[in-house]
């Protein structure tokens, strides 16, 4: 995930926008009904583009009954917009395609974005399934690491209790990993098939995103299902890029290697180095407060934590933040125990540099002797191999 924003955003890296005349183009109307909402709500109509762009086309107050209607020129790109309902406190969001010329959408406020209605568009429809479905994907994982966490914390529990549990998240992955692929690989909407694709990074960490030969097959299915689509190319741009830098930041670190040495301030201000951590596993962990991602791994680092504190082992979490307090409250919210260093210089800190970091959470896991035996360790991959190393 690159530089995180919450993970439903990653649709707003996907897609782009064409200029030009639009006179002669055909109007995409979306037509809305929202009850329980609160009173002086504005909603706005997104075009959603390249690399977390967006564009707002249209806006329109919502009636006191929940009404509005949104409307922009379209053509025969297909193209992702998003329907932002609310005020400088509160929004809300629904995400549709413009493959029919009207769109409906009703649902209560309180469960707006879960449980909304769509009529009129099969794309929509379709898009709705996708992110219901990577929704339950995401809640039933979660409750499985709160299980194993709950596991390893209870010095009651059976191997084979934990054993139970690892299996039926490997299931519950692979599942969902075959599901993804197979929409990516069968749907007729290229916004749809692309998001597909890259929601499989939740299960396979990038796995499918950064392997060049199945890109490539994945890329040539595009321009056949596809001909003539500009986001085809825009998407093979990104991948392309993705596939560059990755090669360089390989370049940059390498397992068992030694890591690159650094110094950063401590929340209080005290510089601390990473040759300080000289004979003991260290885990380097780049992360920020306002990385959602981040923030629903960090219950895994804390169990890890816990578990393997005892046994020669520390945690650096390097923050990618620029605003301390945020920082702070993120640290003391999330019951993070261990050295928290940064420089405060978010995206521009050196150390990102150092290590090649082009998305956060991401982690460096150092030996005793410095060198770094392994990287990108999330959710039970952390636990096996710090189990495997320490115990």
């Amino acid at each position: 995930m690159k530089k995180i924003s919450p993970y439903f955003l990653v649709l707003a890296s996907l897609l782009l926008w064409s200029c030009g005349n639009h006179e002669d183009e055909n109007k995409f109307t979306i037509t809305g009904k929202v009850d329980g909402m609160p009173g002086d709500m504005v909603v706005f109509l997104d075009e959603l583009g390249f690399d977390n762009q967006q564009k707002t086309v249209d806006s329109a107050r919502v009636t006191d009954k929940g009404f509005f209607t949104l409307a922009t020129y379209s053509d025969e790109e297909q193209k992702l917009f998003r329907v932002r309902i609310g005020n400088a406190n509160t929004f809300k969001e629904v995400f549709v395609l413009n493959d029919a010329p009207t769109v409906q959408i009703s649902g209560h406020w309180n469960v707006l974005e879960d449980q909304y209605n769509v009529k009129g568009s099969a794309g929509s429809q379709s898009l709705k399934t996708l992110k219901q479905q990577l929704s339950q994907y995401i809640s039933e994982a979660t409750e499985m690491h709160l299980t194993l966490d709950q596991l390893r914390m209870n010095p009651e529990r059976s191997d084979s209790m934990v054993m139970a549990v690892q299996a039926n998240l490997q299931r519950l992955n692979d599942n969902n990993l075959n599901y993804f692929l197979n929409y990516t690989d069968t749907t007729k909407y290229l916004p749809i098939a692309i998001l597909s694709a890259i929601f499989t990074s939740n299960i396979d960490n990038g796995a499918l995103l950064y392997d060049p030969n199945r890109m490539s097959n994945l890329l040539a299915s595009f321009d056949k299902r596809f001909p003539g689509q500009p986001l085809v190319a825009k998407f093979r741009q990104m991948v392309e890029s993705n596939t560059k830098r990755s090669v360089r930041n390989a370049a940059k670190i390498k397992i068992n290697e030694p890591a690159p040495d650094f110094t950063l301030n401590d929340v209080n201000g005290k510089p601390v180095s990473l040759s300080s951590f000289k004979g003991k596993y260290v885990l380097i962990d780049f992360w920020a407060a306002w990385c959602m991602p981040c923030r629903k791994e960090n219950p895994n680092v804390v169990a890890a934590y816990n578990e393997f504190k005892d046994h020669n082992f520390e945690i650096i979490g390097i923050s990618l933040d620029e605003d301390k307090d945020k920082w702070q409250e993120a640290i003391a919210h999330d019951k993070l125990t261990w050295t928290h260093l940064s420089d405060l210089d978010g995206w521009h800190s050196e150390v990102v540099d150092l290590y090649g970091i082009e998305s956060i959470p991401y982690n460096f896991l150092i030996d005793p002797d410095g060198k770094i035996i392994d990287a990108g360790l999330t959710g039970e991959n952390l636990h096996i191999k710090l189990a495997e190393v320490l115990k």
